[in-house]
């Protein structure tokens, strides 16, 4: 549990509002979403190969899950208004996760 509600509130430090998106919902994943609930996230997009992990995490504190695909990144741009998740987490840890999660992310604000 440390894990996964320490990722979000000790080392990423997400802030209340903030949308999150969860890659792979498994023991790790699961508590990432209790994380960012506990963080006050406005969004938590949980996404698993299989229905299960994706049904617990809405249990957890997920507003939405998607199905992991080709697509799913653009998902997470389409539930985010185009913008992309403000911080991503990917408890896979392979290539093609990694993939995703770069993909799926916000693109930093611009400084000024």
């Amino acid at each position: 549990m440390l894990t996964g509600v320490g990722a979000v509130t000790n080392a990423a430090q997400v802030p209340a509002g903030a949308s999150v998106a969860v890659i792979g919902v498994g023991g790790v994943g699961l508590n990432i979403v209790q994380g960012a609930r506990i963080s006050g996230c406005s969004q938590i997009i949980a996404i698993d190969r299989r229905p299960v992990p994706l049904a617990l995490a809405e249990q957890f504190g997920a507003t939405h899950t998607l199905t992991a695909s080709e697509e799913v990144a653009k998902a997470v741009r389409d539930l985010t208004s185009g913008r992309g998740a403000d911080f991503v987490f990917d408890s896979v840890g392979s290539p093609a996760t990694l993939t995703t999660a770069l993909t799926a992310r916000a693109k930093a604000a611009p400084s000024c």
